[in-house]
């Protein structure tokens, strides 16, 4: 009977111990680009500080408010409407 032979069949792709070897024979370029990249990050931070500049309109409509059951119109206008509309206007006066 004739023997069959079996070569170990090898796998193609990256395994672990190869990312690990490419990271090791490169670890001093990798630290130094990182500590390159921290200190032009601190250099920035520190040397341009951040501007702050905001601008803003305030449109105020005068608005008569009505409430689902309108007073009889003629009527004169109560205490509370009064006070709420001289109060709204001084808002306004503020700017």
């Amino acid at each position: 009977m004739a023997e069959t032979r079996r070569e170990p069949q090898h796998h193609s792709g990256i395994h672990l111990s190869d990312i690990l070897f490419a990271l090791f024979k490169r670890k001093w370029t990798i630290i130094l680009c990182a500590l390159l990249g921290i200190i032009a990050a601190a250099t920035f931070y520190f040397l341009f500080p951040p501007v702050y500049e905001s601008q803003a309109k305030l449109l105020v409509r005068y608005v008569l408010e009505r409430s689902a059951v309108d007073p009889i119109e003629g009527t004169k206008p109560t205490f509370q409407s009064v006070r709420s509309l001289r109060s709204s206007r001084a808002t306004t006066r503020t700017e």
